[in-house]
């Protein structure tokens, strides 16, 4: 008999249940109960803070293979580190742009 599988509950977001024989749901799917579970926060921002919010959880969803595969069963530890992931990659094609415009204008002194 087959080891039951661990999944995350979408009915009860951070919910851990077991499964076997089953297909256990995709991690997207659980990024998207976990954004919904953050709706009422979501709310109360300015929206430009809320079009942030929005993005550390399109971060998660673009790191979904990863977070398939973390070993954890809190799925918003995974979701904040994939968007830390991808901001810290934004920040350094943001850093090599500024260096490459930095030599241009050197160039041309």
């Amino acid at each position: 008999m087959p080891s039951p599988i661990p999944y995350l509950s979408m009915e009860n977001p951070g919910e851990v249940c077991y499964t076997v024989g089953r297909t256990v749901r995709t991690f997207r799917d659980a990024v998207d109960a976990e954004e919904k579970r953050w709706h009422a926060f979501s709310r109360v921002l300015t929206p430009s803070r809320r079009a942030r919010l929005a993005r550390i959880f399109d971060y998660a969803r673009q790191y979904a293979d990863a977070g398939t595969v973390a070993v954890t069963p809190r799925v918003t530890e995974v979701v904040f580190l994939m968007a830390l992931l991808g901001i810290i990659e934004d920040i350094e094609a943001l850093e090599s742009r500024v260096e490459g415009l930095e030599a241009e204008l050197e160039s041309q002194r």
